[in-house]
């Protein structure tokens, strides 16, 4: 009938009142571009709340303040253009009380989010005190275990341990020296005299030397020296051995051994060495520094040279200075991570934050693991995984640090930028903290249960090292998702939060709480859906109201 096109504006209030946002929407939309109220006749009488605008039940023109059509008001209104601002306002308002649902849907969701819940427990004042004490407390026994960390050379540990290698290697052991798969050497080097050297009597009673010290200063038994002037614990000297070089023969392979110790200059000479131990094994690095010690004892010819050689003493070599620079690159590193967080958030608490949440997390990691790999806690489960090695092989830890600190700062980074965001929006910094979690707890805990799944599984391989580095990456991603991100950080955030930003400017006055309500003293709960405050943004003012004849809004 008349005026259907404008029924959509009491069909749109009606909507709100039963609560379909989407119907209101509609309605409005299709009044508006209809024609607003031009030719609506409602069956009942309709006012607009607060004002002198009425239309009859008959459907005769309306009165403005008592004056009909034809009469001229004295304020001059136009009855058709203030209904057609009011029908244009309330369009407008629909569109604001859709938002305003959404937030509050949104609202109700943070509400009931586990993150959201867990943290606000967590940071409650003033046991955040103690959400940041009770973790440290925990972890600090196994953190200061990493002070006792020795690291192992090992080859076995690089070996799957069912290999046929490693069976090879157990069948040597049972029955040989196991230096005899990798035998050591000391080099004696007279060239600066020219060719010849070896051929003199002084040359062979420092070889000879040399030889006997390492049989009475080292493991290594007198049979496990040769040298040209050291047989079967015997010195030879120079004298000797030129009669058995004279006289070669099936019965005398002195001569053989001779020219296989020396070079073709015969101005340097080898001191064959066979270890009791496995060269590539824990024992190696004190040997090594023992038969350096040996070359340099003053009873030895100033005139000659003297060096330690062989593949195990290089591995010796590289893992010593690795380990020498290894404080300074994790020193570099640190501190490059923390000029660059700073830069990027632009606090200078960065620092300070980040022995809390960086570097007490990861001395306990590693703590733990030498915990595990080096003092056998774990012996009793059975599991090669997580059995003891009489320590970690040396690059486990080498290979496990970076990305353990990338992977920590790249959760860090994540939740921080959010808190920055909402914090520069103008959040409270509980609220900033509590929308951050909330937002990023879920993301940040699959991505770490992704990563923890992928490292976890070389704990399934044969290969210690491997196994180490699982344990180290797997338990180290766990412990950043569950506890350092989602505890420690909201926490320390929390309890600094006079100077979390300092001295980057954010928002001090006009603060809001994390349901956009204004932070003024105390909690806010922002439920903020009652049928009144929908209306009252649908008819887009509080004095504007659509209501019916008996004041009921509607």
């Amino acid at each position: 009938g008349p005026g259907s096109e404008s029924a959509d504006a009491l069909a749109a209030a009606r909507a709100v009142e039963q609560g379909d946002y989407q119907l209101a929407s509609d309605s409005f939309e299709d009044d508006h571009v209809n024609g607003g109220l031009d030719s609506y006749s409602p069956p009942r009488r309709i006012r607009q709340k607060n004002s002198g605008i009425q239309q009859t039940e008959d459907g005769e023109e309306p009165a403005i303040n008592g004056v009909y059509h034809g009469q001229q008001h004295s304020s001059d209104v136009d009855f058709k253009s203030s209904r057609d601002r009011s029908v244009g306002d309330s369009s407008s308002a629909v569109g604001g009380e859709l938002g305003f649902h959404n937030q509050s849907v949104k609202n109700e969701a943070m509400k009931k989010s586990y993150w959201y819940r867990s943290t606000k427990f967590l940071i409650q004042w003033p046991w955040v005190i103690f959400t940041i004490l009770i973790p440290l407390a925990l972890i600090a026994p196994a953190a200061f275990q990493l002070l006792k960390f020795r690291y192992s050379v090992a080859n076995t540990q690089i070996a799957p341990r069912n290999s046929p290698s490693m069976e090879c290697y157990r069948r040597v052991e049972r029955n040989f020296p196991l230096g005899l798969m990798d035998p050591l050497y000391v080099i004696v080097d007279g060239s600066r005299y020219g060719g010849g050297a070896v051929k003199n009597a002084e040359f062979f009673n420092t070889s000879a030397l040399i030889a006997q010290m390492i049989s009475e200063r080292t493991q290594v038994s007198p049979m496990g020296v040769t040298a040209v002037s050291y047989l079967n614990g015997t010195s030879i000297d120079w004298n000797t051995a030129q009669i058995l070089l004279a006289n070669p023969g099936p019965t005398n392979p002195y001569p053989a051994f001779f020219n296989t110790s020396t070079n073709s200059n015969m101005d340097a000479a080898l001191i064959t060495i066979t270890t009791p131990f496995a060269p590539f094994g824990d024992d190696m690095k004190p040997f090594t520094s023992s038969i350096r010690n040996i070359l340099k004892d003053p009873k030895l010819s100033p005139k000659y040279s003297y060096y330690f050689a062989g593949a195990a003493v290089w591995m010796v070599d590289a893992t010593t200075t690795t380990f020498e620079l290894f404080p300074y690159i994790i020193l570099a590193t640190v501190l490059a991570i923390f000029l660059m967080i700073s830069f990027l958030l632009r606090s200078a608490f960065i620092p300070i934050r980040y022995t809390f949440t960086l570097v007490f997390p990861l001395s306990f990691i590693f703590g733990l693991a030498v915990m595990i790999y080096q003092d056998g806690v774990l012996n009793g489960l059975s599991w090669d995984a997580i059995r003891g090695t009489d320590g970690m092989y040396w690059l486990a830890p080498i290979i496990t640090f970076p990305i353990c600190t990338g992977l920590a700062l790249d959760y860090d980074i994540f939740l921080m930028c959010r808190v920055a965001e909402y914090r520069m929006e103008g959040y409270t910094n509980r609220a900033s903290i509590l929308k951050a979690v909330h937002e990023t707890g879920g993301i940040i805990t699959a991505a770490g249960i992704i990563m923890a799944i992928a490292f976890g599984g070389m704990l399934f391989s044969t290969t210690d090292t491997l196994n180490q580095i699982a344990w180290i990456l797997f338990s180290s991603v766990l412990f950043d998702t569950f506890v350092v991100r989602t505890i420690l950080v909201p926490a320390v955030l929390t309890i600094a939060a006079a100077v979390n930003w300092w001295p980057r400017k954010v928002p001090t006055s006009g603060l809001k709480d994390e349901f956009e309500k204004p932070a003024q003293g105390g909690e806010h709960h922002g439920d903020g859906d009652s049928k009144d405050q929908a209306l009252l943004s649908v008819n887009g003012s509080e004095n504007g109201g659509w209501v019916h004849d008996d004041g009921e809004e509607l």
